[in-house]
């Protein structure tokens, strides 16, 4: 009778820690653009929850039930070792390893947490609707301000300065895909809202590889619903809305190289760094220490503002050479081929719905990635684009053992 009483106190414990994950994840989502401080204890939180929540409810068992389980465990621990190694040979360790710490491995939380998330029944309606609601949140205090301020590029919400670049590419296609496709009057009217709040925060943010990224996720979208006309009739649309948000930096609808910035020298600085240290490279956050040194002739003087190469992928070049760069590329290979064969499998349409949408807002930032440091890079956007990986991955693994697109077995 103890035994069963004691069963009983630990399931409800367990059930309070899950609810508690969820509500720290929520406010974890809502707090990212804002604030660093309140992210960051919102993260402490859900992992504290979450931990909790494996112990209580798998007892001895719980380490293999809050790892081995997800679909991209061993591909994450490769990167992370590869990361960790080029730590351990960087040319500053100790910085080095503060970076993996801190960056790296939360962000290897963070994914475990949202895939522990997509795991849950609720997960699919609830956690998007916090995310059209926190964009909806976003593109009322970013509109605000920029009717009142009128600044060159749009850069702020509620008086926050924000990367809103990053914010708007996982954002919109998510928006987008619901307000077009998702089940219930209710969800596509607040995708809707999201979308028109959060489409003029795209255009007068004037970032052209937000734009790119995110045409290319509208394209991806409908080519995959197979609605080919209407993504023709849908971009047309969007580029005439365009004309109603006038861009005030004309130099944003073109392509040239020097309306580029300093992004070639950072390039250029970025690849001397990898011929330097091509395998494992200066370790992990080192670019900002090695700017000063494999910069431009004329220079950056220490301290300016910038500290990494616009480039995320140039960046783990050199910072954790050829190693880490494939580790990266097999992380996200294995991320894409599961979620391509969920997709192929064509049931279950309202989850494959938002498991598209996420999946759009995840390609879209990737594309970003090409012309910025993210991903990697600080905690708050890039901790939010790992936990929708993770969400995403979270929601693939209720299909149980999943073809690849040639059709052997993609359980990675």
């Amino acid at each position: 009778m103890k035994l069963g009483k004691l069963e009983m106190l630990l399931k409800g414990i367990s059930l309070l820690a899950e609810k508690a994950v969820f509500l720290s994840v929520c406010f974890f989502i809502f707090s990212a653009p804002y604030s660093k401080l309140l992210s960051k204890r919102a993260f402490i939180f859900s992992v504290f929850f979450w931990f909790l929540f494996f112990v209580f409810q798998y007892k001895k068992s719980f380490a293999r039930e809050m790892f081995l389980k997800t679909l991209l465990f061993k591909r994450f621990v490769f990167f992370l070792s590869a990361c960790f190694i080029s730590a351990i040979f960087s040319i500053n360790p100790a910085h080095s390893f503060e970076v993996f710490f801190n960056r790296y491995f939360c962000f290897f939380l963070i994914f475990l947490i949202g895939d522990f998330l997509g795991r849950k029944k609720y997960a699919p309606l609830q956690i998007a609707v916090i995310f059209l609601l926190s964009g909806l949140f976003l593109g009322i205090g970013a509109l605000n301000d920029y009717y009142y301020s009128h600044g060159e590029r749009l850069v702020y919400s509620f008086g926050k300065g924000i990367f809103f670049s990053q914010y708007l590419t996982m954002y919109l296609p998510l928006s987008m895909v619901i307000m077009f496709f998702a089940d219930g009057i209710k969800l596509r009217i607040l995708g809707s809202l999201s979308f028109l709040l959060l489409y003029p925060c795209l255009v007068l943010n004037a970032s052209r590889m937000a734009w790119l990224g995110s045409a290319f996720s509208v394209v991806f979208v409908f080519f995959f619903k197979q609605r080919k006309k209407f993504l023709i009739l849908f971009l047309i649309i969007l580029t005439i809305l365009i004309y109603f948000f006038p861009v005030q930096d004309c130099n944003r609808f073109t392509i040239r190289p020097d309306t580029w910035g300093d992004r070639l020298d950072l390039w250029l600085a970025a690849l001397n760094i990898f011929k330097d240290y091509p395998i494992f490279g200066s370790g992990p956050g080192t670019f900002e220490k090695f700017l000063y040194v494999y910069g431009p002739q004329h220079g950056y003087k220490e301290g300016a503002i910038h500290l990494h190469s616009h480039n995320t992928y140039l960046e783990i070049l050199s910072d954790t050479g050829l190693m880490g760069f494939m580790s990266l590329i097999i992380l996200l290979s294995g991320f894409f081929r599961l979620v391509f064969a969920v997709l192929n499998l064509k049931r279950d349409v309202t989850n494959v719905n938002f498991i598209l949408g996420f999946t759009a807002g995840i390609i879209s930032t990737l594309i970003l990635a090409s012309a910025t440091s993210i991903i990697f890079i600080g905690f708050q956007d890039a901790a939010v684009f790992w936990l929708m990986m993770g969400i995403v991955m979270g929601m693939c693994s209720k299909y149980g053992k999943l073809p690849s697109i040639g059709g052997s077995c993609c359980r990675v």
